[in-house]
């Protein structure tokens, strides 16, 4: 890890990746961006805009581009990623050379419950029915687990816990 306190969350939509960054970058006493929040404001659409208008390679090319950008600034932080970022592209070595990552795991039925409060905020769930979303989740992206456990840390989320209780149980986990 650089010597820069650089702490990326990753995991699935609905995980809780900025929740949580917001309650631990208050305990550490650095500030929070999240990717998704930082190239809606580069592109000046949102996420769903930027995947109808340009499409998924276009999206994860920016938001490739926009990750290195951001990790390699001076700025020491907490950043939260969309659930793809560590997928595509070198994007995972990439965040563990310069940052200490963190996997937020969440069980299937759990993010689906979370998700799906959330109708036409999430690009690739849209078209997904509500009786099946944790099956769906699953299915559409079981793969991505193999890059969120190349993490430093893997995190298990539980139903009842606040970001507050995560972000207490993950302080000492952390390279200081």
């Amino acid at each position: 890890m650089s010597n820069k306190p650089l702490i990326v969350l990753l995991g699935m939509p609905g995980s809780g990746k900025t929740t949580l960054g917001n309650v631990l970058a208050q305990k550490l006493n650095l500030s929070f961006n999240d990717l998704d929040v930082l190239l809606e404001e580069q592109e000046g659409a949102t996420i769903s805009q930027l995947f109808e208008s340009r499409g998924e390679a276009y999206f994860r090319q920016q938001e490739s581009g926009l990750l290195k950008d951001v990790l390699s600034s001076t700025n020491a932080m907490v950043l939260a990623t969309g659930g793809g970022t560590p997928c595509f592209f070198d994007n995972m070595q990439y965040i563990k050379r310069l940052a200490q990552s963190i996997y937020l795991e969440v069980p299937w039925p759990l993010l689906a419950q979370r998700l799906s409060g959330q109708p036409g905020q999430r690009p690739l769930l849209t078209g997904v029915s509500l009786d099946s979303m944790s099956r769906s989740l699953e299915e559409k992206f079981g793969w991505r687990i193999f890059y969120y456990q190349q993490a430093d840390i893997k995190l298990s989320v539980k139903e009842a816990q606040t970001a507050e209780e995560l972000a207490l149980q993950l302080l000492p986990l952390l390279n200081k």
